[in-house]
């Protein structure tokens, strides 16, 4: 068969295209680090990566839901420990004026310590982390307790993912319940306000037998309070075990990823030499069967 100047030429320019091919991907690999930079590199490879980014990027919202859960969980400590101190505070108070004679200036002035009490206790009630009201359920943006301690939050056990009461902590689908709405901590079995605006009515009004039968209530509201900030270490560890679990698994997916895609640089650099030596010898071979055959042609 007769070997024609444009087969050829096809044929030359068809093996330095190659050659350049082979040297432009060798580059590549070498200027991104990585050796896949596109699916038709390795369409296994690209697919599991894909899966282990999909991975990483659920860590990720796991991550900000446990820093939200955390956030909740320390100003919910923060705010009940507070609280169960002015109710100490309320106690202690109350015990003092309830023995012994005291004269009409000493009930007020426990009534006006008891003003403050309230106050701070309220407070602490309406605490919020970041733009939420921690007490208030799922109605995370409304006040949950007005000044006379009537609750306006959400009911217990209406939550919403994390702008509320639970959050989403693992790859496992946990949720874990972050807070307790205002009813159930502070509104029953005891109403925790009322007692408090009961008992400083009855040192404003120089009622010892008030206070007095008063006391139980304020230690029952006290047990209350305490057993729900009791709670919170347990909500605590949890958090914590997540986030070191997520850390771990976060350490294997991100070195799998490393393995599927990224490039071994010492490779990879002399991947590049020998296919930049191969593309210059291409090149020169090229120009001179090209050069050849033209002359040839015109001979």
């Amino acid at each position: 068969m007769r070997v024609t100047m444009n087969m050829m030429y096809a044929n030359t320019t068809w093996y330095v295209q190659q050659s350049q091919a082979a040297f432009l991907k060798a580059q590549e690999v070498l200027s991104t680090t990585k050796k896949i930079n596109r699916p038709s590199d390795d369409p296994v490879g690209s697919a599991r990566a894909l899966d282990l980014r999909k991975t990483l990027s659920l860590l990720d919202q796991f991550d900000r839901n446990l820093g939200t859960a955390s956030g909740f969980t320390q100003e919910t400590e923060t705010a009940l420990s507070n609280v169960v101190s002015g109710l100490q505070s309320a106690q202690e108070l109350a015990v003092g004026v309830s023995s012994g004679t005291p004269n009409q200036g000493t009930f007020q002035a426990a009534a006006e310590q008891m003003d403050g009490i309230i106050s701070e206790a309220l407070r602490n009630m309406n605490s919020k982390y970041e733009d939420q009201y921690i007490f208030s359920g799922y109605q995370t943006q409304t006040q949950p307790f007005d000044d006379q301690g009537q609750y306006h939050g959400g009911a217990a056990g209406q939550d919403i993912e994390v702008a509320g009461n639970f959050v989403e902590i693992d790859r496992q689908g946990q949720y874990l319940t972050i807070n307790y709405t205002g009813d159930e901590v502070f509104k029953g079995p005891v109403d925790v306000p009322q007692v408090l605006i009961d008992l400083r009515n009855a040192m404003a009004a120089g009622d010892q037998a008030g206070i007095v039968q008063l006391l139980p209530q304020v230690s029952a509201a006290l047990d209350q309070v305490v057993a729900f900030q009791s709670s919170m270490g347990p909500i605590s560890n949890q958090i914590t075990t997540a986030k070191n679990d997520n850390a771990t698994f976060r350490i294997g997916a991100t070195a799998i990823l490393s393995d599927v895609e990224d490039a071994d640089m010492a490779a990879a650099t002399t991947e590049f030499t020998k296919q930049q030596q191969a593309l210059e010898t291409t090149l020169t071979v090229a120009g001179k069967v090209l050069a050849e055959n033209f002359l040839d042609f015109l001979r």
